[in-house]
């Protein structure tokens, strides 16, 4: 009775003294997120302020909530994850990712061997939705796994599974709803399924299907100006099919996006970019795509070693700026209206990575 009686006091306490906790929750929202964990620990009202998803929403709406690059990856044969802030182009955590709760019958050693493990993730707000697909040998099926992180009090926990199961597919946030489009079976056939997922109420809803004809693969996703602009090849081409989501429609791209059949493709508020294997940035302007810089390396210490691994090597766009996570150094020389960094992976191979805001 006593700690109750504590701890009800405790939360009618202003949160800055002589001050209307509103404009106070306005002053502590202004505070950098590093420090948050320091002040987590003046009282429990704060604690219990710096944890909720009002005060988070009060940053994002001001404009000043931090932007983190939130990574999976894999070092030593373990996935782990990690987390950029973005403001300052620094390391801030590395920890192992929790291994999900696996479905009746099916073991980690079936991942292993004959099978494989993949991840794609989407934020929204402050967290991460990471949708991994374990593909079994054993069993013949692809199994998909939801996590959940929520990067203002670091925890993960789990989601629902999408209704189809899937591999190698599209997923994208789109006016905060997250959406899955297209994939493989197991047996490797396309899978032209769309489904969005709203991750306040943990539901997957079916949407409409991708325009089918004999597609074999996805091959990268993007989304500019509320649409889903999704790369996709079949045996004999390349095109991109772009998705409505306030019409619930797709169409195929007729503007030539699909001439740039390779690079990764990463918008910012100004445009879609590709940045290719050869270290090229293109923009899309006007129905052609334009050189627009490109990425630097320097050399690596280790003569035995590249400075760059390639396969590593991802993009993220935010606002008017592309950030490249690779395996090495890098710097960027890019045109006037556009401004580049680079962030040091080190040896661990990327699986997924998206931006929260929080």
């Amino acid at each position: 009775m006593g700690n109750k009686r504590y701890l009800g006091l405790e939360l009618k306490r202003s949160l800055i003294s002589g001050l209307p906790n509103d404009v106070a929750r306005h002053c502590l929202a202004k505070v950098p997120r590093i420090y948050h964990r320091s002040m987590r620990s003046v009282s429990r009202t704060w604690r219990k302020t710096l944890e909720s998803e009002d005060f988070f929403a009060v940053r994002r709406k001001s404009g000043i909530a931090d932007a983190w690059l939130v990574v999976i990856l894999m070092e030593n044969g373990h996935n782990s994850y990690c987390i950029y802030n973005l403001a300052s182009k620094s390391l801030l955590l590395k920890a192992p990712l929790p291994d999900p709760p696996l479905p009746t019958g099916l073991e980690i050693g079936d991942v292993g061997g004959g099978g494989f493990a993949t991840f794609k993730t989407a934020a929204v707000g402050a967290l991460l939705v990471a949708l991994e697909s374990r593909t079994s040998s054993r069993r013949s099926s692809v199994e998909n796994h939801t996590r959940i992180f929520d990067s203002t009090k670091n925890k993960w926990r789990a989601g629902s599974p999408p209704t189809v199961a899937r591999s190698q597919f599209a997923m994208a946030t789109v006016n905060g709803t997250v959406y899955v489009a297209g994939g493989c079976d197991h047996d490797g056939d396309f899978v032209p399924a769309t489904e969005s997922y709203d991750v306040a109420t943990d539901t997957w809803t079916q949407r409409s299907t991708m325009p089918y004809n004999h597609l074999d693969r996805v091959d990268c996703e993007v989304v500019f100006q509320g649409k889903l602009y999704v790369r996709v090849f079949s045996s004999t081409r390349c095109e991109v099919l772009v998705y409505d989501p306030g019409s619930d429609s797709w169409h195929r791209d007729s503007s030539g996006m699909s001439a740039m059949d390779h690079g990764e493709l990463v918008a910012t508020s100004s445009g879609i970019y590709s940045l290719t294997a050869s270290d090229c940035l293109y923009k899309f302007v006007d129905g052609e795509w334009v050189l627009a810089g490109s990425i630097q390396r320097k050399p690596s210490s280790s003569s035995s070693s590249p400075a760059f691994n390639v396969h590593s090597q991802r993009a993220f766009g935010l606002r008017d700026e592309i950030f490249v996570l690779g395996a090495g150094d890098l710097s960027c020389v890019i045109g006037e209206d556009l401004v580049c960094h680079g962030l040091f992976l080190g040896s661990s191979w990327f699986r997924a990575g998206s931006v929260v805001m929080g």
